[in-house]
């Protein structure tokens, strides 16, 4: 496996098979590139894969993921691939949260022109007070008039910048902090406030139908890895799996070399990073590392994990889709039954399916 700078067209490395790899080797294939995509693993997806859990021989994620309809992006990547059918979302925003004890609360917002929709919904949660409910319209006000959207809201976090409009305890625990953890993957004390602001713009600002839900009614891999390893391939590229780089070699800026753990070396026109920043700094020269502005702080940046626990139980647990969890360590419950099942009524949201005979399994 050689690559040298005497190739007639452009060739470009994408280093990493998840989903930002795959996006970006697709859309370079798309525009004339030959694309050498590595991958450390023996299976396409990273973090947003799915696999086959051995005892139940059945399809797992390793994370559950919700898609916005204000994804455009990601829509317009599933389009090109053809797999957007294996994408459902709710008709209208739908989501039920469950307090100890089993309190139910439903957020339900209709099909209203923005920001009416997202208001009318939070008004009628019933786990939120009269209070609570007029203090909110602190924040409806500075996301249509712009004021949220400074870049100096990246020095705050998501806990200080809800300080600042004096939003109470009770609200942040039943809709601030679950929408925060659900978009942003990161605890509200940590998380920075500009990333939530760009997603409350969107579900504030945007029509209504960009506010709902979507979930992939089949495993994850299935979504997109093979589909995008067939469009580089049939661009002329190619996509190797058990591939590790080891090192980079750079000069004047400009990677020279790809170097992998078996002794390979790879050279292209350009190279794309689609890498964990931990990974990332790992096979940077220490000395570029050092003296890069824009790459000397990558080891400061940190990860946030997802803990995600499947489990297959005798009975059905619970008639919903899924629904969030105030006020407990467990943020979100998946019915993976009616997710997955190819009876979801997409006309009256993610619906219930048809009953299995087997063992209902769910995540939380």
């Amino acid at each position: 496996l050689h690559v040298t700078h005497k190739m007639s067209a452009t060739t470009v490395i994408v280093i990493g098979g998840g989903f930002a790899g795959l996006s970006t080797a697709v859309r370079l294939a798309d525009s004339g590139v030959r694309v050498l995509l590595l991958e450390a693993k023996s299976s396409l997806g990273g973090r947003a894969r799915s696999f086959i859990d051995p005892p139940s021989q059945e399809v797992v994620d390793n994370g559950q993921h919700l898609f916005l309809g204000g994804y455009q992006e990601t829509l317009r990547f599933l389009d090109r691939l053809g797999t957007r059918r294996k994408l459902v979302f709710q008709k209208r925003l739908k989501v039920t949260f469950v307090e100890s004890g089993g309190r139910l609360h439903r957020l339900n917002c209709p099909a209203l022109p923005a920001p009416w929709h997202l208001l009318f919904g939070v008004f009628g949660l019933s786990s939120l007070s009269l209070r609570d409910k007029w203090d909110l319209r602190r924040i409806a006000r500075a996301l249509a008039n712009g004021e949220a959207a400074s870049p100096l809201l990246d020095n705050l976090t998501v806990e200080e910048w809800l300080t600042r409009w004096n939003q109470s305890q009770r609200i942040r625990q039943a809709f601030w902090y679950p929408l925060a953890v659900a978009t942003l993957n990161e605890d509200p004390s940590r998380a920075s406030a500009l990333g939530f602001v760009c997603v409350l713009r969107v579900l504030w600002t945007q029509p209504w139908r960009q506010a709902r839900l979507g979930m992939a009614v089949t495993g994850l891999s299935d979504l997109y890895t093979e589909a995008s390893r067939r469009i580089i391939e049939q661009k002329g590229g190619a996509v190797f799996l058990n591939r590790a780089v080891a090192g980079l070699e750079i000069e004047d800026s400009s990677v020279k070399t790809v170097r992998l753990a078996n002794a390979d070396a790879l050279s292209a026109q350009a190279v794309v990073s689609a890498l964990p920043p931990s990974i990332l700094s790992r096979i940077l020269p220490a000395s570029f590392l050092e003296g890069d502005p824009i790459f000397r702080n990558l080891k400061r940046l940190t990860t946030s994990a997802i803990v995600s626990i499947n489990l297959w139980l005798d009975r059905p647990v619970t008639t919903q889709p899924f629904v969030g969890m105030v006020g407990t360590r467990v943020q979100w419950l998946f019915n993976k039954s009616a997710i997955l099942s190819s009876a979801l009524e997409a006309g009256d949201g993610l619906g219930l399916a048809r009953a299995k005979d087997k063992a209902d399994d769910a995540r939380l």
